[in-house]
């Protein structure tokens, strides 16, 4: 767990009183001693009782490239994940042989058309052009990778069954968790730097992720929607108890404003399709 806040709120004091051990990095007299240990040994710091606080924590990533470690530590699980799936998951989940080279390959395209509505022959198009596959043996592929909860895509929400040829209906192409498709690509957080469009993919699959954990315990249901005339909303969270939610996702201010002129067609759009339903019923 990791408190935030504004310096001087309380953050430690909250954080002893639940503690049962504490290191403090900017304790002078111990500090050299301790970006050593976390330099070389990290896990010696962690040999006390839990729970443990590391109070300005953030030191110790700053120092001798502890942070870069961290880093390639956890870029290292999603890695071993995607490697896992492809060379042993895939043909273990129902005993049936298969190419580990042509799931790769299936990952990646899936990965390079994350959050879009590519359609299944532009995908299986992508595919076809790295390996020979048929489209029945492609298909095969993509069921496995969903009952090993790799692929996750997110279906079209229909407010009104009148207005579904106004509607998008392909599914939302994603993963269950962004990380898989960063490992499929093999690229790192440094690549982002020089293409901000594809992180804006992936910041919307890790929205959605977050979504479906948090609603679960409401029974929620994540959709996205979109229509004919770009009207349209990242994500539908639809509640247990009959509310729902329409949200966008933006990494930047300047999209705002943008988003809220679609969002006030949509309100109105909607108004009108429940005002309809309600006449009928």
């Amino acid at each position: 767990m990791i408190i935030i806040g504004l310096k001087g709120c309380g953050k430690t004091t909250t954080a002893k009183q639940k503690a049962k051990s504490f290191i403090e990095f900017q304790d002078e007299d111990k500090r050299e001693n301790y970006l050593l240990i976390a330099n070389t040994h990290p896990s010696e710091l962690l040999k006390c009782e839990k729970p443990r606080l590391f109070d300005e924590w953030q030191d110790a990533l700053r120092f001798g490239g502890y942070k870069d470690k961290t880093n390639n530590s956890r870029l290292s699980i999603a890695k071993d994940l995607f490697n896992q799936t492809c060379e042993v998951d895939i043909s273990k989940i129902n005993n049936v042989k298969r190419n580990p080279l042509w799931a790769q390959i299936i990952l990646r395209s899936y990965a390079r058309n994350l959050c879009t509505l590519s359609e299944t022959k532009t995908i299986f198009a992508d595919t076809v052009a790295t390996c020979e596959i048929s489209k029945q043996t492609y298909y095969d592929y993509i069921l496995s990778l969903e009952s090993l909860m790799i692929i996750d895509d997110v279906f079209a929400w229909c407010p009104s069954i009148r207005s579904r040829t106004l509607l998008r209906t392909s599914k939302k192409r994603n993963f269950v968790d962004p990380s898989i498709a960063a490992a499929s690509l093999g690229i790192s957080p440094n690549y982002f730097l020089s293409d901000y469009k594809t992180f804006g993919f992936l910041f919307e699959s890790l929205c959605i992720r977050d979504l479906k954990i948090y609603s679960s315990a409401n029974n929620g249901v994540i959709s996205y929607y979109r229509d004919r005339y770009n009207l349209k909303a990242d994500a539908a969270l639809h509640l247990d108890n009959g509310r729902y939610a329409l949200i966008e996702f933006k990494l930047g201010q300047s999209e705002v404003d943008e988003g809220h002129v679609i969002y006030v067609k949509l309100r109105s759009l909607l108004k009108n399709i429940i005002k309809m339903k309600n006449n009928v019923l």
